[in-house]
């Protein structure tokens, strides 16, 4: 996978594991069943692993290097978001888990907000 390529990846998951969670808060965990919701945030959590995996064995030229750290930062935020969701609901802090989507859609908000393209916070708009 080249840069464009993984970075599209993270999008698509990253804006998909976005609307789920932000749907999970605003019903109040009803419309997904537990175990269901459990192993949604494995598997989004293990999608950003591949992903960061796959960015850490890629080698970019010069011109690129702000681009790759800006997504190695994307991807390991999005990381972090997915690991404390996922805790989080397995030791019942809902509290916690909802604040958590809170203050991370409110940053992507933000983000995509002085982006010069939605959805978009890479230097290079890729």
């Amino acid at each position: 996978m080249n840069l464009l390529e993984i970075y599209e990846d993270y999008i698509a998951i990253n804006n998909e594991y976005a609307a789920w969670i932000e749907t999970l808060v605003n019903e109040d965990f009803q419309n997904d069943a537990q175990p269901i919701i459990r192993i949604r945030l494995q598997d989004t959590k293990e999608q950003f692993q591949r992903l960061m995996e796959v960015c850490s064995a890629l080698e970019v030229d010069a011109e690129n290097e702000e681009n790759f750290k800006d997504l190695r930062y994307l991807i390991m935020d999005s990381l972090f978001l997915a690991g404390d969701l996922e805790t989080y609901f397995k030791l019942g802090e809902l509290g916690r888990f909802k604040m958590r989507v809170l203050n991370y859609l409110n940053k992507k908000r933000r983000v995509d907000m002085f982006s010069e393209k939605p959805s978009d916070s890479c230097r290079a708009g890729m």
